[in-house]
């Protein structure tokens, strides 16, 4: 359980999903969704939290095409689009910006040929909400 709404992770997520998906059309390729406690998420930014065992880490990872450091420098940058007339740009930043409402944060480990690994940490809830 995580201190965030439904939807908005929901949208989160879509986002990330949808980009990896762009990113493997031309190769194709896997895309991989996993949850795990921060604290065994294999990233500098688990280690770095305040306290990692009071985040939940969502991985989206794929292999396709990966990015450049340049390029994974401005991910998150709201109208930056490597898709050309295509993408508006606003996918990730929206991503990042809803996460960072609820004190999470994402991070992106890519390389070219590598593919391309977000991770989003939200935290814990410290109990189930009532339904």
């Amino acid at each position: 359980m995580v201190r965030a709404d439904e939807t908005p992770l929901y949208q989160v997520l879509l986002n990330l999903a949808t980009n990896a998906t762009a990113a493997m059309q031309e190769t194709g390729g896997s895309l991989t969704l996993r949850v795990r406690s921060a604290e065994e998420a294999d990233t500098d930014a688990g280690a770095a939290l305040e306290d990692p065992a009071c985040f939940v880490c969502f991985e989206v990872v794929d292999t396709g095409e990966g990015m450049d450091p340049e390029t994974a420098s401005r991910a998150f940058e709201p109208f930056f689009t490597t898709k050309g007339e295509s993408g508006t740009g606003l996918g990730l930043a929206t991503a990042f910006n809803i996460v960072a409402t609820y004190g999470g944060t994402i991070t992106c480990d890519t390389a070219p040929g590598k593919g391309t690994t977000f991770r989003v940490f939200v935290p814990r809830a410290e109990r189930r909400m009532a339904a």
